[in-house]
């Protein structure tokens, strides 16, 4: 979570075998605790792509870093937890493959 709390980040690895260009994903705040029942509330737009901020482009069997914007500033509380619910149906692909870098 950032400073700002409009935004969340996750770390993903693609598993697939071409570039993703376009991410789409559900990200759900739930509470953690011995006596709270875990409470799911969907914090985000789930038609609304998120970033990619690092590791870009990304490429199959690479990790990158995206950014996924939230409809709320989320107040901060010791026991809550983000979720990300991604579905293969809401993952898109570059149509062209980037240049890999020369080997020597």
């Amino acid at each position: 979570m950032d400073e700002d709390r409009n935004f969340i980040l996750f770390q993903i690895r693609n598993d697939g075998v071409k570039t993703i260009s376009h991410l789409f994903g559900w990200v759900y705040r739930y509470n953690e605790g011995p006596d709270e029942p875990a409470d799911f509330q969907l914090v985000n737009n789930p038609h609304q792509s998120a970033i990619l901020v690092e590791g870009g482009p990304h490429q199959s069997d690479k990790v990158a870093q995206w950014r996924f914007s939230l409809n709320v500033i989320v107040p901060e509380q010791g026991n809550e937890r983000f979720i990300l619910r991604i579905s293969p149906k809401s993952v898109f692909y570059a149509h062209h493959e980037p240049v890999s870098a020369p080997t020597e």
